[in-house]
């Protein structure tokens, strides 16, 4: 994959270092139609993990809105994002502890070998 700058929506990109290569397009397109999810892997991409739902919800809600009121937010995450993320083997979710950890490139090719 090429160390190149997809772009999404009004201004959206994300760097497509942040999607690994395992992805289809039909797969790197799903991820990539959600405002949500693209600001999600931009927050991801560029921190070292794992971090708390609650903390990702409001850097979220900051950057979509500017207000870190992000309730609403915490609960898409939880319910609908995380957890295709998670199938994509993007990251890892674990719901009971509401904790989030990126995956990398390697790792996500040490789990296909497995």
């Amino acid at each position: 994959m090429t160390d190149t700058t997809e772009y999404y929506g009004e201004g959206e990109s994300v760097p497509s270092k942040a999607l690994p290569s395992h992805l289809t397009e039909s797969e790197r397109h799903r991820v990539l139609t959600s405002e949500r999810r693209r600001t999600t892997i931009d927050i991801l991409h560029g921190m070292d993990c794992p971090i708390d739902l609650q903390e990702l919800s409001r850097q979220v809600a900051v950057r979509e809105t500017g207000d870190s009121d992000s309730e609403q937010v915490a609960l898409t995450l939880h319910h609908l994002h995380l957890p295709l993320l998670d199938d994509l083997d993007l990251l890892e979710y674990e719901p009971k502890s509401t904790t989030v950890d990126w995956v990398q490139e390697a790792e996500v090719a040490a789990h296909s070998t497995k």
